[in-house]
Protein backbone atom coordinates (compact mmCIF):
# COMPACT_ATOMS: atom_id res chain seq x y z
CA UNK A 1 0.00 0.00 0.00
CA UNK A 2 1.13 3.56 -0.73
CA UNK A 3 2.48 5.28 2.36
CA UNK A 4 1.37 8.65 1.02
CA UNK A 5 -1.66 8.52 3.27
CA UNK A 6 0.52 7.91 6.29
CA UNK A 7 2.75 10.81 5.30
CA UNK A 8 -0.22 13.12 4.77
CA UNK A 9 -1.70 11.99 8.05
CA UNK A 10 1.61 12.55 9.79
CA UNK A 11 1.99 16.01 8.27
CA UNK A 12 -1.55 17.00 9.13
CA UNK A 13 -1.23 15.48 12.57
CA UNK A 14 1.95 17.48 13.02
CA UNK A 15 0.06 20.56 11.85
CA UNK A 16 -2.67 19.94 14.40
CA UNK A 17 -0.07 19.40 17.11
CA UNK A 18 1.59 22.64 16.03
CA UNK A 19 -1.73 24.49 16.20
CA UNK A 20 -2.49 23.08 19.63
CA UNK A 21 1.06 23.91 20.68
CA UNK A 22 0.61 27.51 19.47
CA UNK A 23 -2.69 27.77 21.32
CA UNK A 24 -1.19 26.35 24.50
CA UNK A 25 1.91 28.53 24.15
CA UNK A 26 -0.25 31.60 23.59
CA UNK A 27 -2.35 30.72 26.62
CA UNK A 28 0.77 30.17 28.72
CA UNK A 29 2.26 33.41 27.40
CA UNK A 30 -0.97 35.27 28.13
CA UNK A 31 -1.08 33.83 31.64
CA UNK A 32 2.55 34.77 32.10
CA UNK A 33 1.83 38.33 31.02
CA UNK A 34 -1.24 38.45 33.24
CA UNK A 35 0.72 37.14 36.22
CA UNK A 36 3.51 39.62 35.50
CA UNK A 37 0.97 42.42 35.27
CA UNK A 38 -0.60 41.34 38.54
CA UNK A 39 2.83 41.29 40.15
CA UNK A 40 3.50 44.80 38.84
CA UNK A 41 0.15 45.96 40.18
CA UNK A 42 0.89 44.37 43.57
CA UNK A 43 4.30 46.03 43.71
CA UNK A 44 2.83 49.37 42.65
CA UNK A 45 0.10 49.10 45.26
CA UNK A 46 2.69 48.26 47.92
CA UNK A 47 4.78 51.26 46.89
CA UNK A 48 1.73 53.50 47.03
CA UNK A 49 0.79 52.18 50.46
CA UNK A 50 4.30 52.69 51.82
CA UNK A 51 4.51 56.14 50.27
CA UNK A 52 1.21 57.04 51.93
CA UNK A 53 2.68 55.89 55.25
CA UNK A 54 5.56 58.30 54.71
CA UNK A 55 3.03 60.99 53.84
CA UNK A 56 0.99 60.32 56.98
CA UNK A 57 4.04 60.39 59.22
CA UNK A 58 5.16 63.61 57.57
CA UNK A 59 1.77 65.24 58.13
CA UNK A 60 1.76 64.15 61.80
CA UNK A 61 5.18 65.66 62.32
CA UNK A 62 4.43 68.96 60.61
CA UNK A 63 1.02 69.16 62.32
CA UNK A 64 2.81 68.88 65.66
CA UNK A 65 4.95 71.87 64.66
CA UNK A 66 1.84 73.87 63.74
CA UNK A 67 0.58 73.34 67.28
CA UNK A 68 3.69 74.98 68.76
CA UNK A 69 2.79 78.33 67.23
CA UNK A 70 0.30 79.04 70.05
CA UNK A 71 2.44 77.73 72.89
CA UNK A 72 3.66 80.47 75.25
CA UNK A 73 4.79 78.34 78.16
CA UNK A 74 8.22 76.79 78.29
CA UNK A 75 7.09 73.54 79.94
CA UNK A 76 4.52 72.94 77.22
CA UNK A 77 7.12 73.82 74.58
CA UNK A 78 9.46 71.16 75.99
CA UNK A 79 6.69 68.59 75.76
CA UNK A 80 5.90 69.66 72.20
CA UNK A 81 9.61 69.47 71.29
CA UNK A 82 9.88 65.90 72.63
CA UNK A 83 6.73 64.89 70.78
CA UNK A 84 7.99 66.42 67.52
CA UNK A 85 11.34 64.65 67.92
CA UNK A 86 9.53 61.34 68.42
CA UNK A 87 7.38 61.91 65.33
CA UNK A 88 10.51 62.81 63.36
CA UNK A 89 12.12 59.52 64.43
CA UNK A 90 9.02 57.61 63.32
CA UNK A 91 9.24 59.39 59.97
CA UNK A 92 12.89 58.35 59.70
CA UNK A 93 11.95 54.72 60.47
CA UNK A 94 9.15 54.75 57.90
CA UNK A 95 11.49 56.20 55.29
CA UNK A 96 14.08 53.50 56.08
CA UNK A 97 11.42 50.80 55.54
CA UNK A 98 10.48 52.35 52.22
CA UNK A 99 14.17 52.24 51.27
CA UNK A 100 14.31 48.48 51.90
CA UNK A 101 11.16 48.02 49.82
CA UNK A 102 12.50 50.28 47.04
CA UNK A 103 9.53 52.63 47.20
CA UNK A 104 11.51 55.71 46.17
CA UNK A 105 13.90 55.95 43.29
CA UNK A 106 17.53 56.35 44.22
CA UNK A 107 17.50 60.08 43.48
CA UNK A 108 14.21 60.72 45.35
CA UNK A 109 15.39 58.67 48.33
CA UNK A 110 18.55 60.72 48.67
CA UNK A 111 16.47 63.89 48.46
CA UNK A 112 14.00 62.61 51.11
CA UNK A 113 16.86 61.75 53.45
CA UNK A 114 18.33 65.22 52.89
CA UNK A 115 14.93 66.73 53.66
CA UNK A 116 14.83 64.93 57.03
CA UNK A 117 18.29 66.18 57.88
CA UNK A 118 17.26 69.73 57.02
CA UNK A 119 13.99 69.34 58.95
CA UNK A 120 15.90 68.14 62.00
CA UNK A 121 18.33 71.05 61.87
CA UNK A 122 15.60 73.61 61.27
CA UNK A 123 13.34 72.21 64.00
CA UNK A 124 16.22 72.35 66.52
CA UNK A 125 16.81 75.99 65.60
CA UNK A 126 13.06 76.68 65.66
CA UNK A 127 12.54 75.31 69.18
CA UNK A 128 15.62 77.16 70.42
CA UNK A 129 14.32 80.48 69.09
CA UNK A 130 10.82 79.73 70.36
CA UNK A 131 12.18 79.05 73.87
CA UNK A 132 14.13 82.31 73.84
CA UNK A 133 11.04 84.26 72.82
CA UNK A 134 8.97 82.68 75.60
CA UNK A 135 11.63 83.48 78.15
CA UNK A 136 11.81 87.07 76.98
CA UNK A 137 8.04 87.32 77.29
CA UNK A 138 7.69 88.59 73.72
CA UNK A 139 5.72 85.67 72.27
CA UNK A 140 1.95 85.98 72.70
CA UNK A 141 0.21 83.42 70.49
CA UNK A 142 0.45 84.48 66.84
CA UNK A 143 1.12 88.12 67.73
CA UNK A 144 4.03 89.70 69.44
CA UNK A 145 3.99 92.63 71.85
CA UNK A 146 5.68 95.70 70.55
CA UNK A 147 5.74 94.34 66.96
CA UNK A 148 8.13 91.93 65.35
CA UNK A 149 11.53 91.64 66.92
CA UNK A 150 14.59 90.19 65.22
CA UNK A 151 14.06 86.91 67.09
CA UNK A 152 10.43 86.67 66.05
CA UNK A 153 11.37 87.30 62.45
CA UNK A 154 13.99 84.52 62.67
CA UNK A 155 11.38 82.23 64.20
CA UNK A 156 8.94 82.99 61.38
CA UNK A 157 11.66 82.31 58.80
CA UNK A 158 12.52 78.98 60.42
CA UNK A 159 8.86 77.98 60.37
CA UNK A 160 8.60 78.94 56.69
CA UNK A 161 11.63 76.76 56.01
CA UNK A 162 9.92 73.85 57.76
CA UNK A 163 6.80 74.44 55.64
CA UNK A 164 8.92 74.34 52.48
CA UNK A 165 10.47 71.05 53.57
CA UNK A 166 6.99 69.71 54.23
CA UNK A 167 5.93 70.47 50.65
CA UNK A 168 9.17 68.98 49.37
CA UNK A 169 8.53 65.73 51.23
CA UNK A 170 4.88 65.58 50.13
CA UNK A 171 5.98 66.22 46.54
CA UNK A 172 8.35 63.26 46.67
CA UNK A 173 5.54 61.06 48.01
CA UNK A 174 3.20 62.31 45.28
CA UNK A 175 5.80 61.33 42.64
CA UNK A 176 5.91 57.78 43.99
CA UNK A 177 2.12 57.45 43.97
CA UNK A 178 1.94 58.90 40.44
CA UNK A 179 4.59 56.51 39.09
CA UNK A 180 2.89 53.56 40.81
CA UNK A 181 -0.39 54.53 39.19
CA UNK A 182 1.30 54.76 35.77
CA UNK A 183 2.86 51.32 36.25
CA UNK A 184 -0.53 49.89 37.19
CA UNK A 185 -2.10 51.40 34.06
CA UNK A 186 0.69 50.00 31.86
CA UNK A 187 0.20 46.61 33.48
CA UNK A 188 -3.52 46.73 32.70
CA UNK A 189 -2.76 47.64 29.08
CA UNK A 190 -0.35 44.70 28.98
CA UNK A 191 -3.08 42.36 30.21
CA UNK A 192 -5.56 43.68 27.66
CA UNK A 193 -2.98 43.35 24.88
CA UNK A 194 -2.21 39.78 25.92
CA UNK A 195 -5.91 38.94 25.91
CA UNK A 196 -6.41 40.45 22.45
CA UNK A 197 -3.39 38.58 21.06
CA UNK A 198 -4.67 35.41 22.70
CA UNK A 199 -8.10 35.79 21.13
CA UNK A 200 -6.62 36.50 17.71
CA UNK A 201 -4.22 33.53 17.85
CA UNK A 202 -6.90 31.18 19.16
CA UNK A 203 -9.31 32.36 16.46
CA UNK A 204 -6.73 31.92 13.70
CA UNK A 205 -5.74 28.52 15.12
CA UNK A 206 -9.35 27.38 15.11
CA UNK A 207 -9.78 28.51 11.50
CA UNK A 208 -6.55 26.76 10.52
CA UNK A 209 -7.57 23.65 12.46
CA UNK A 210 -10.91 23.50 10.61
CA UNK A 211 -9.09 24.00 7.29
CA UNK A 212 -6.61 21.25 8.10
CA UNK A 213 -9.40 18.96 9.22
CA UNK A 214 -11.18 19.55 5.92
CA UNK A 215 -7.97 18.92 4.01
CA UNK A 216 -7.36 15.80 6.08
CA UNK A 217 -10.79 14.43 5.17
CA UNK A 218 -10.21 15.16 1.49
CA UNK A 219 -6.71 13.69 1.59
CA UNK A 220 -7.95 10.62 3.43
CA UNK A 221 -10.59 10.13 0.75
CA UNK A 222 -7.97 10.48 -1.97
CA UNK A 223 -5.75 7.97 -0.21
CA UNK A 224 -8.68 5.61 0.20
CA UNK A 225 -9.55 5.95 -3.50
CA UNK A 226 -5.90 5.46 -4.41
CA UNK A 227 -5.74 2.35 -2.24
CA UNK A 228 -8.82 0.90 -3.94
CA UNK A 229 -7.40 1.69 -7.37
CA UNK A 230 -4.07 0.15 -6.39
CA UNK A 231 -5.78 -3.01 -5.12
CA UNK A 232 -7.76 -3.27 -8.36
CA UNK A 233 -4.60 -2.83 -10.43
CA UNK A 234 -2.72 -5.42 -8.39
CA UNK A 235 -5.63 -7.85 -8.54
CA UNK A 236 -5.91 -7.43 -12.31
CA UNK A 237 -2.21 -7.48 -13.13
CA UNK A 238 -1.41 -10.42 -10.87
CA UNK A 239 -4.46 -12.36 -11.92
CA UNK A 240 -3.72 -12.06 -15.66
CA UNK A 241 -0.36 -13.91 -15.67
CA UNK A 242 -1.66 -16.46 -13.17
CA UNK A 243 -4.70 -17.06 -15.41
CA UNK A 244 -2.41 -17.42 -18.45
CA UNK A 245 -0.14 -19.85 -16.63
CA UNK A 246 -3.02 -22.00 -15.41
CA UNK A 247 -4.80 -21.85 -18.77
CA UNK A 248 -1.87 -22.96 -20.88
CA UNK A 249 -0.83 -25.58 -18.35
CA UNK A 250 -4.35 -26.98 -18.54
CA UNK A 251 -4.12 -27.10 -22.33
CA UNK A 252 -0.78 -28.93 -22.19
CA UNK A 253 -1.95 -31.40 -19.55
CA UNK A 254 -5.31 -32.20 -21.15
CA UNK A 255 -4.14 -32.34 -24.77
CA UNK A 256 -3.28 -35.86 -25.91
CA UNK A 257 -2.12 -35.17 -29.46
CA UNK A 258 -0.24 -31.85 -29.08
CA UNK A 259 2.85 -31.60 -31.21
CA UNK A 260 6.19 -30.85 -29.49
CA UNK A 261 6.44 -27.54 -31.35
CA UNK A 262 3.03 -26.46 -30.05
CA UNK A 263 3.93 -27.59 -26.54
CA UNK A 264 7.11 -25.51 -26.69
CA UNK A 265 5.11 -22.52 -27.85
CA UNK A 266 2.69 -22.88 -24.97
CA UNK A 267 5.56 -23.21 -22.50
CA UNK A 268 7.11 -20.03 -23.90
CA UNK A 269 3.89 -18.16 -23.15
CA UNK A 270 3.88 -19.64 -19.65
CA UNK A 271 7.50 -18.54 -19.21
CA UNK A 272 6.63 -14.98 -20.25
CA UNK A 273 3.66 -14.87 -17.84
CA UNK A 274 5.83 -16.27 -15.07
CA UNK A 275 8.48 -13.59 -15.58
CA UNK A 276 5.80 -10.88 -15.60
CA UNK A 277 4.37 -12.25 -12.37
CA UNK A 278 7.82 -12.42 -10.82
CA UNK A 279 8.67 -8.85 -11.83
CA UNK A 280 5.46 -7.48 -10.38
CA UNK A 281 5.92 -9.36 -7.11
CA UNK A 282 9.56 -8.25 -6.93
CA UNK A 283 8.52 -4.63 -7.43
CA UNK A 284 5.98 -4.85 -4.63
CA UNK A 285 8.47 -6.53 -2.31
CA UNK A 286 11.19 -4.01 -3.19
CA UNK A 287 8.95 -1.05 -2.36
CA UNK A 288 7.78 -2.70 0.85
CA UNK A 289 11.33 -3.45 2.00
CA UNK A 290 12.51 0.04 1.13
CA UNK A 291 9.67 1.81 2.95
CA UNK A 292 10.15 -0.47 5.95
CA UNK A 293 13.80 0.61 6.08
CA UNK A 294 15.10 -2.88 5.25
CA UNK A 295 17.09 -2.83 2.04
CA UNK A 296 19.31 -5.77 1.26
CA UNK A 297 21.86 -5.34 -1.49
CA UNK A 298 24.93 -7.41 -2.37
CA UNK A 299 27.32 -5.33 -4.47
CA UNK A 300 29.88 -7.45 -6.24
CA UNK A 301 31.77 -7.64 -9.55
CA UNK A 302 29.20 -8.84 -12.11
CA UNK A 303 29.98 -9.96 -15.66
CA UNK A 304 27.59 -7.63 -17.48
CA UNK A 305 27.41 -9.04 -21.04
CA UNK A 306 26.13 -12.52 -20.15
CA UNK A 307 23.67 -11.14 -17.58
CA UNK A 308 22.35 -8.59 -20.08
CA UNK A 309 21.90 -11.29 -22.69
CA UNK A 310 19.79 -13.34 -20.25
CA UNK A 311 17.42 -10.38 -19.81
CA UNK A 312 17.24 -9.92 -23.59
CA UNK A 313 16.36 -13.59 -24.13
CA UNK A 314 13.57 -13.37 -21.55
CA UNK A 315 12.22 -10.22 -23.17
CA UNK A 316 12.18 -11.73 -26.66
CA UNK A 317 9.52 -14.23 -25.61
CA UNK A 318 7.34 -11.37 -24.32
CA UNK A 319 7.97 -9.36 -27.50
CA UNK A 320 6.85 -12.31 -29.63
CA UNK A 321 3.45 -12.34 -27.90
CA UNK A 322 3.07 -8.64 -28.82
CA UNK A 323 4.24 -9.05 -32.42
CA UNK A 324 7.32 -6.91 -31.81
CA UNK A 325 10.98 -7.35 -32.58
CA UNK A 326 14.02 -6.86 -30.35
CA UNK A 327 17.38 -5.93 -31.82
CA UNK A 328 20.26 -6.62 -29.47
CA UNK A 329 23.60 -5.10 -30.34
CA UNK A 330 25.79 -7.45 -28.36
CA UNK A 331 29.06 -5.85 -27.16
CA UNK A 332 32.19 -6.95 -28.98
CA UNK A 333 34.26 -7.05 -25.80
CA UNK A 334 33.21 -9.56 -23.18
CA UNK A 335 34.60 -10.09 -19.72
CA UNK A 336 33.49 -6.60 -18.62
CA UNK A 337 32.65 -6.39 -14.92
CA UNK A 338 30.46 -3.81 -13.25
CA UNK A 339 29.69 -3.05 -9.63
CA UNK A 340 26.12 -4.30 -9.12
CA UNK A 341 23.71 -6.61 -7.37
CA UNK A 342 23.00 -9.47 -9.77
CA UNK A 343 19.29 -9.74 -9.03
CA UNK A 344 18.67 -5.99 -8.96
CA UNK A 345 20.50 -5.60 -12.26
CA UNK A 346 18.19 -8.13 -13.88
CA UNK A 347 15.11 -6.50 -12.35
CA UNK A 348 16.13 -3.05 -13.65
CA UNK A 349 16.83 -4.25 -17.20
CA UNK A 350 13.70 -6.46 -17.28
CA UNK A 351 11.52 -3.53 -16.12
CA UNK A 352 12.87 -1.11 -18.73
CA UNK A 353 12.62 -3.61 -21.62
CA UNK A 354 9.13 -4.62 -20.50
CA UNK A 355 8.02 -0.96 -20.58
CA UNK A 356 9.62 -0.48 -24.01
CA UNK A 357 7.48 -3.36 -25.29
CA UNK A 358 4.25 -2.40 -23.51
CA UNK A 359 4.33 1.27 -24.56
CA UNK A 360 5.49 0.62 -28.11
CA UNK A 361 3.50 0.92 -31.29
CA UNK A 362 1.99 -2.13 -32.90
CA UNK A 363 4.72 -4.20 -34.60
CA UNK A 364 7.22 -1.78 -33.10
CA UNK A 365 10.92 -2.22 -32.54
CA UNK A 366 13.03 -2.31 -29.37
CA UNK A 367 16.77 -1.72 -29.76
CA UNK A 368 19.24 -2.58 -27.00
CA UNK A 369 22.76 -1.17 -27.23
CA UNK A 370 25.67 -0.77 -24.85
CA UNK A 371 28.64 1.53 -24.50
CA UNK A 372 31.89 0.45 -22.84
CA UNK A 373 33.70 3.52 -21.51
CA UNK A 374 36.78 3.96 -19.36
CA UNK A 375 35.10 4.01 -15.95
CA UNK A 376 31.49 3.05 -16.67
CA UNK A 377 29.35 0.72 -18.73
CA UNK A 378 26.07 2.08 -20.13
CA UNK A 379 23.06 0.22 -21.52
CA UNK A 380 20.46 2.00 -23.68
CA UNK A 381 17.00 0.62 -24.49
CA UNK A 382 15.14 2.43 -27.26
CA UNK A 383 11.55 1.92 -28.39
CA UNK A 384 9.63 3.23 -31.40
CA UNK A 385 6.61 4.19 -29.32
CA UNK A 386 4.64 7.40 -28.87
CA UNK A 387 7.09 9.21 -26.59
CA UNK A 388 6.47 10.70 -23.16
CA UNK A 389 4.28 13.84 -22.92
CA UNK A 390 5.91 16.99 -21.55
CA UNK A 391 3.69 17.12 -18.46
CA UNK A 392 4.51 13.51 -17.51
CA UNK A 393 8.28 13.54 -17.78
CA UNK A 394 9.04 14.78 -14.27
CA UNK A 395 6.80 12.05 -12.81
CA UNK A 396 8.32 9.07 -14.60
CA UNK A 397 10.27 7.85 -11.57
CA UNK A 398 7.51 8.58 -9.05
CA UNK A 399 5.66 5.76 -7.30
CA UNK A 400 2.47 4.55 -9.05
CA UNK A 401 3.17 6.76 -12.05
CA UNK A 402 1.66 5.10 -15.12
CA UNK A 403 1.37 6.43 -18.65
CA UNK A 404 -1.74 5.87 -20.69
CA UNK A 405 -1.00 4.13 -23.93
CA UNK A 406 -1.88 6.02 -27.08
CA UNK A 407 -3.24 2.79 -28.52
CA UNK A 408 -6.61 1.34 -27.55
CA UNK A 409 -4.99 -1.64 -25.87
CA UNK A 410 -4.85 -1.41 -22.09
CA UNK A 411 -1.32 -1.32 -20.69
CA UNK A 412 -1.01 -3.27 -17.47
CA UNK A 413 1.31 -2.55 -14.59
CA UNK A 414 1.39 -1.24 -11.05
CA UNK A 415 3.38 1.90 -11.77
CA UNK A 416 6.27 0.66 -9.63
CA UNK A 417 8.72 -0.51 -12.30
CA UNK A 418 10.64 2.71 -12.93
CA UNK A 419 10.33 3.74 -9.28
CA UNK A 420 12.07 0.55 -8.13
CA UNK A 421 14.52 0.77 -11.04
CA UNK A 422 15.69 4.23 -9.97
CA UNK A 423 15.85 3.14 -6.34
CA UNK A 424 17.94 0.09 -7.28
CA UNK A 425 20.29 2.14 -9.48
CA UNK A 426 20.94 4.54 -6.62
CA UNK A 427 21.67 1.62 -4.31
CA UNK A 428 24.10 0.22 -6.88
CA UNK A 429 25.76 3.67 -7.21
CA UNK A 430 24.62 3.93 -10.81
CA UNK A 431 22.43 6.34 -12.78
CA UNK A 432 19.26 6.12 -14.84
CA UNK A 433 17.72 8.64 -17.24
CA UNK A 434 15.82 8.99 -20.47
CA UNK A 435 15.40 11.03 -23.63
CA UNK A 436 12.15 11.11 -25.58
CA UNK A 437 10.49 12.55 -28.69
CA UNK A 438 6.76 12.61 -29.29
CA UNK A 439 5.64 10.03 -31.90
CA UNK A 440 9.25 8.84 -32.38
CA UNK A 441 10.05 6.95 -29.21
CA UNK A 442 11.97 6.95 -25.94
CA UNK A 443 15.45 5.84 -24.89
CA UNK A 444 16.21 4.82 -21.31
CA UNK A 445 19.88 4.64 -20.34
CA UNK A 446 21.41 3.05 -17.25
CA UNK A 447 25.08 3.44 -16.34
CA UNK A 448 27.13 1.28 -13.93
CA UNK A 449 30.58 1.69 -12.45
CA UNK A 450 33.14 -0.64 -13.97
CA UNK A 451 35.29 -2.75 -11.70
CA UNK A 452 37.70 -5.68 -11.76
CA UNK A 453 36.70 -9.28 -11.41
CA UNK A 454 38.72 -9.88 -8.26
CA UNK A 455 37.71 -6.63 -6.55
CA UNK A 456 36.07 -7.24 -3.18
CA UNK A 457 33.06 -5.13 -2.36
CA UNK A 458 32.12 -4.37 1.21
Amino acid sequence: MDLRGMKIGTMLGGGMVLIIGVMISTTVFSNYLSNSAQEIIRESTTKSFNAINVQNESERFFSSLDETLVIIREDKLNIASSRSEGLLNRLRTTLQESKEQEVFSEVDLKRAEAVLVEVHNISVSYFKLKKELIRSGVARGRTFEGGYSDQSRKLSNEFDKLSNQKYEMLGLVANVIMRADEESQEALYLVRGAQIVSWIVVGMSLVLAVTLAYFLVRSAKKVFDLKNEFINIIAHDLRNPVTAILGYLDIIMTSKNMRPADTKKQLKIIEVATHRLRNQINNLLEVGRSEAGYVKIDLEPVEVVDLLQESVMRAMAFADTKGMKIIYDKPVSEGVYILADRHKFSDVIDNIISNAIKYNKKEGLVTITSRDEETKFSISITDTGYGIPEDKRDKMFKKYSRLKSSSKERVGGTGLGLYTAKMSMEQMKGTIGFTTKIDEGTTFTVSFQKTKKEKAVS
